[in-house]
């Protein structure tokens, strides 16, 4: 049996958890967004077997990517813009995902 959107979005969650605060505050602040989507409307496959693969890139290089966009591989840089746009917002609403 797969597993839905939302339970696979659910396991993901802890593949957020990083050694790095600052990393995990970035991939909480998308994972929010993505689980919000996937309840609200479904979410596209695509994109959340994307974020299935970022996380499992180590958290230097992820930092690094999210800090100077343009050291990123070529596929990256769209989720990596969604990544921090979602931080931005999280930030400037103050609205944080719970640890």
């Amino acid at each position: 049996m797969a597993l839905s959107q939302i339970e696979r979005l659910k396991m993901l969650r802890l593949a957020c958890r990083r050694g790095n605060s600052e990393t995990e505050s970035l991939l909480m602040a998308y994972w929010q967004n993505l689980f919000a989507m996937a309840e609200e409307s479904g979410l596209n496959e695509t994109r959340l077997t994307q974020f299935e693969r970022l996380l499992q890139v180590n958290d230097q290089d992820l930092m690094q990517w999210c800090l100077r966009p343009d050291t990123a591989p070529d596929e990256w840089q769209p989720m990596l813009e969604a990544i921090r746009a979602a931080y931005r917002n999280a930030s400037e609403s103050n609205v944080w995902p719970a640890p």
